[in-house]
């Protein structure tokens, strides 16, 4: 909240986001602490220590004998996970637009590929959460012998966590790694669809809810006194040419992106796919907050950057 006020940059909430995923990078990759498989925790560490010790640094990329432990291969998913993100934040499509009082003068409203940014996934991930919940407390009550039960999940207690065995419960939690993945090909498979179909129709969910519409947008342009070049200043005009581009993206913006989750969770993405796809996107908008508070005190640096 004092960040909102203007005493930083972004939200609190963003904040403690990223930085719980840096954390869980960083220990992953750096961590001197020592494993069960008589090496560093850190798979960086890992990595040298098996190279210095000439024995093959790929001797153990899927697995290294306990499955909690991080891999060459999840490191090596997780950078390409993070660069093809990073590729998707900048995919978008430019409608070139004039402002009313400054004739002759024209722009381009963009127009993302990811136009509902993570809001589907982070709702979608609620829903599961809450069905995990829903099967927990429910298997600790007098229901536990219902067909209610057999459908939202049941699920048993290993080293004092809980495991779905069966129900929906057990479908929307991922087999993490390739080793799972393998043995479960059609649970990961399932939860990969699911994951992808509720992210894409709470997208357009929000589409509505959120006021990022054609009818809304269009509305917001007008009163602004912006136009579409070559056609008139008017809502309906301005909605019917944008539809197409902001329906067809929140489309398949909400499928790519539970897509790309839901993948990036089941090859056990460092950080989880959820995790990082949030990370990604938050350090996007701290890049595009400093830039435009960086040439806000220093005007020069639009020639520069091509602004």
């Amino acid at each position: 909240e004092t960040l909102q006020k203007g005493w930083g940059l972004g939200s609190g909430i963003s904040l403690f986001i990223l930085a719980g995923v840096a954390k869980e990078v960083w220990w992953a990759c750096l961590s001197p602490l020592p494993a069960p498989d008589g090496y560093m925790w850190g798979v960086l560490l890992f990595f040298f220590q098996k190279t210095f010790s000439i024995q093959s640094p790929l001797s153990d990329f899927f697995y290294r004998g306990v499955p909690a432990l991080p891999t060459l291969f999840q490191l090596i998913v997780t950078v390409l996970f993070i660069l093809m993100l990073l590729y998707l934040e900048n995919v978008r499509v430019n409608i070139p637009i004039s402002h009313g009082r400054f004739r002759g003068v024209s722009r381009s409203f963009p127009i993302k590929l990811l136009y509902v940014s993570n809001i589907p996934v982070i709702l979608t991930a609620a829903i599961f959460t809450n069905i995990m919940l829903i099967a927990n407390v429910l298997n600790g009550t007098p229901l536990a012998a219902t067909p209610i039960v057999d459908l939202i999940g049941r699920v048993n207690v290993v080293n004092g966590s809980y495991v779905p065995v069966s129900g929906l419960a057990w479908l929307v939690t991922p087999p993490r790694g390739v080793t799972q993945v393998v043995s479960e090909p059609l649970h990961a498979i399932g939860y990969v669809l699911i994951l992808a179909l509720f992210s894409l129709g709470l997208s357009m969910v929000w589409l509505s809810v959120s006021g990022m519409d054609a009818r809304s947008v269009s509305t917001q342009l007008v009163d602004s006194d912006i136009f579409l070049r070559g056609f008139r200043s008017t809502p309906g005009v301005i909605e019917s040419r944008i539809a197409p581009y902001i329906n067809t993206v929140a489309l398949l913006g909400g499928l790519t992106i539970g897509l790309i989750a839901g993948v990036g969770d089941v090859l056990a993405v460092i950080g989880g796919g959820m995790g990082v796809l949030l990370a990604v996107g938050i350090i996007q908008q701290y890049y595009q907050l400093i830039l435009e508070e960086t040439i806000e005190t220093h005007p020069g640096l639009m020639r520069i950057i091509g602004k």
